[in-house]
């Protein structure tokens, strides 16, 4: 992957050269996205090297961590998976250096000034904060492996949301498809994976836990049990925005674009958490899961499809400003990019999905 991107990087430079319009944020970015890889191996080698501890009993373990009000409703808190204080305080260091790090890639799409009136970046800000937060307060730290899809999902937040894939969004219409599939099957998959909550809710004074703790619990565990609903819902999210009239729209508006944005975000994370919930929770079925992904992919790929082919523009007043690309090639690679990338995402849910209901169905089969 790295070496894909560094590849298109390279080409986009070469392009660039060719008009005698070197873009100095390509640079930049093919730099951060270098060096946020090599971040991610570093964390990944680190929780290579270092296991998470030895599982404890129920009497040990309630000596040994400390569970605020609350925070027993999200039943991803069980789980053992778990850092040293020392490694702990490391990946705080990593974390404070990816802030630095994507602080200064926002400065590439935006002025000081927009970034600190900005709600979506404080909103970022606010969310990684309260991680930290919840993390320090807990006297064990989430996983190697929850911490890097977590980082990796704030990170991809970020870039897209405050950051050069908006810059680039503003410009094209590649750019903007680009930006709708990390909100849709990108980012949700990897923080539902990174089980965030508890830390989220660690970080809010007690009182508050034991009043929304038991509440937000229950929408946790209820909201997976309506599939078709989150399936039906998420898919006339994405069907209803790509229409050419909310289309244009959202690009004249900057209130309707954030709630285009906020909308696929969340159908979003209730799409896929639904997805995940009968390996986590133990609802549902992973056939049924494995069918809403493959559905998903079939008409998220139509959509891509009717953008490649389109004889004409479906959006006339988006610019073109991808090396170079016309309005109707720039639109012909944005339904590409919503085909082929997206409809690999859900492809590897759905084939990843199936493989579990095979393993639970022969367990079974075995057990009876």
């Amino acid at each position: 992957m790295l070496y894909a991107g560094f590849s298109l990087g390279c080409q986009t430079l070469d392009v660039e050269a060719d008009q005698g319009l070197v873009n100095p944020a390509t640079i930049m970015l093919m730099i951060i996205a270098s060096v946020h890889g090599g971040i991610l191996l570093l964390l990944l080698w680190v929780w290579h090297r270092h296991p998470a501890p030895r599982a404890y009993d129920e009497s040990e373990r309630s000596h040994r961590f400390r569970r605020g009000p609350g925070v027993r409703a999200f039943p991803g808190w069980t789980d053992l998976d778990c850092l040293s204080r020392r490694h702990a305080a490391a990946m705080y260091r990593i974390v404070c250096g990816l802030v630095l790090l994507f602080w200064s890639t926002w400065a590439l799409a935006h002025s000081p000034e927009q970034l600190l009136l900005d709600w979506v970046t404080w909103a970022l800000v606010i969310l990684l904060i309260g991680w930290l937060i919840g993390a320090l307060r807990s006297q064990r730290q989430p996983g190697a492996m929850r911490c890097t899809l977590f980082l990796a999902a704030w990170a991809l937040l970020a870039v897209s949301l405050v950051g050069p894939i908006e810059h680039w969004a503003h410009g094209s219409l590649a750019g903007h498809m680009v930006q709708h599939m990390v909100l849709l099957a990108v980012t949700p998959p990897l923080l539902l994976l990174a089980r965030p909550m508890p830390q989220w809710m660690l970080a809010l004074p007690s009182s508050i836990r034991r009043r929304v703790g038991p509440t937000l619990g229950n929408i946790y565990g209820s909201s997976a049990n309506w599939p078709v609903t989150a399936f039906l819902i998420h898919g006339l999210v994405i069907w209803l925005w790509h229409l050419p009239l909310p289309y244009q729209l959202a690009l004249e508006h900057r209130l309707i674009h954030d709630l285009e944005h906020l909308l696929f975000f969340a159908t979003g994370l209730w799409f896929w958490w639904t997805l995940i919930a009968p390996g986590r929770l133990g609802q549902g079925s992973f056939g049924t899961a494995a069918v809403f992904a493959v559905l998903t992919m079939m008409h998220t790929g139509m959509l891509g499809a009717l953008m490649t082919f389109a004889p004409q523009l479906l959006y006339p007043d988006h610019p073109a400003g991808f090396a170079g690309f016309d309005q109707l090639s720039d639109q012909q690679l944005a339904g590409l990019l919503m085909w082929v990338p997206g409809g690999l995402i859900y492809t590897t849910a759905a084939l990843a999905l199936t493989v579990f209901w095979l393993r639970r169905a022969g367990g079974g089969r075995i057990h009876n």
